[in-house]
């Protein structure tokens, strides 16, 4: 099914009173403690859009719902939703304006009622209000326009998962007949990104916080062999970047000797003679990366990011690589998987770090980039899945 797209600008003007009392017979309902469903609703959506308002996920938290009763009856429902996934091209203070009406009231006015009502208390700076109808709705479209609301593009509904409520819209066609690949990058703005970060930043929190539960026991023997293998401490700190550039300490395994970072570079070769016996086993299954769990907790970093560079390489970067610090670091990314033996890679070398910035440092910049550009929780569930598997390779 295709859909039409409408759009309506809706600012302030001197005089006007965004906040005029709905009519005795337009009830409204808002999420609270109180009432979590509006009455004669769907029940999951406006549950998920309750739970998200108390989780404060929407940045934009003033929606409702309108509603006409006749009788104990609803005949007339309209929702005023804020912008989420399934919306990419809208913007974080826009509204979407959906209406329902009962088919036996359908030609009696109540949408039209409705739907001037919603807009007469959803009118600020800067707003743009969204009216979406399947293209074979007549009665929608006429609305629509009486409501001046301007035809802006017509595209379809993606389904995830088999399920139409995890899908998105997209857009295909604009108003004028051009595609809508054509728009300048910047216009689909990413208002999902808050969102998603909440889901991301929930899923690093649950994921570490059980990875630390049930690894326990290998943590506490890994730590127990790494202080009986070598002098020096369980964990070495590191001083790497984070996001936007705030310096964090790395933790990790300690898989060189004492004082490693003050006789050679920070890149190191398979054969480089720091690394402790024990130290190569570790590297060789990731297990030294093991207590970045805890830099997780601590929101220092997320399971999936492009990882944490040292402070000098990051003085280096140029305007485009300083995207990569817009997200957290991460454990594990697609450079992490593409060159898992970097130390091979690097082994014979006379200079490591300088063998690194020729050999590795452009691909695993372009991947982190794509990665900042692409990311999505699909994505990460990749890596993860990804990674796993290389590490048993």
């Amino acid at each position: 099914m295709r859909f039409h797209f409408y759009v309506k600008d809706c600012l302030v003007r001197s005089g006007s009173n965004p906040q005029s009392p709905e009519p005795r017979d337009i009830e409204v309902w808002e999420p609270s403690l109180r009432r979590i469903l509006p009455p004669d609703s769907p029940r999951y959506p406006f549950l998920a859009f309750w739970l998200f308002h108390h989780l404060r996920v929407f940045r934009n938290r003033d929606y409702r719902v309108l509603f006409i009763k006749e009788g104990n009856r609803v005949v007339q429902r309209c929702c005023l939703l804020p912008p989420f996934f399934r919306y990419p091209f809208m913007r974080s203070v826009d509204l979407n304006i959906s209406t329902w009406t009962h088919p036996d009231y359908r030609r009696s006015g109540l949408a039209d009622r409705a739907l001037a009502q919603a807009m007469n208390g959803s009118s600020r700076p800067s707003r743009r209000i969204w009216y979406i109808t399947s293209e074979t709705n007549a009665e929608s479209m006429r609305l629509a326009e009486r409501r001046e609301f301007v035809f802006f593009a017509s595209g379809r509904r993606v389904t995830t998962f088999g399920s139409r409520i995890l899908g998105r819209f997209v857009l295909e066609t604009l108003g004028d007949g051009t595609c809508a690949d054509s728009l300048r990058p910047g216009f689909f703005e990413r208002i999902s990104d808050r969102t998603s970060e909440i889901i991301k930043r929930c899923f690093d929190l649950l994921s570490a916080a059980a990875g630390l539960i049930v690894l326990a026991p290998v943590l506490a023997a890994l730590a127990l062999a790494v202080r009986l293998g070598s002098r020096g401490p369980v964990l070495y700190r590191g001083l790497r970047a984070g996001r936007r550039g705030k310096p964090f300490r790395l933790l990790k395994f300690r898989t060189m000797v004492m004082n490693a970072d003050q006789i050679g570079g920070p890149s190191s070769s398979a054969d480089d003679p720091r690394i402790t016996r024990l130290g190569g086993l570790l590297r060789r299954y990731k297990l030294d990366e093991l207590p970045q769990l805890l830099n997780v907790l601590r929101g220092e970093m997320s399971l999936v990011g492009p990882r944490p560079e040292v402070l000098q390489e990051v003085l280096l970067y140029s305007e485009a690589e300083k995207r990569l610090l817009e997200v957290r670091p991460g454990i594990t990314d697609w450079a992490s998987i593409r060159f898992r033996n970097e130390g091979e890679i690097l082994r014979g070398s006379a200079d490591a770090h300088a063998a690194y910035r020729v050999k590795i440092r452009p691909e695993k910049i372009r991947l982190g980039l794509e990665y900042v550009e692409r990311r999505s929780f699909w994505t990460d569930c990749k890596i993860i899945v990804n990674t796993l598997k290389a590490i048993r390779e």
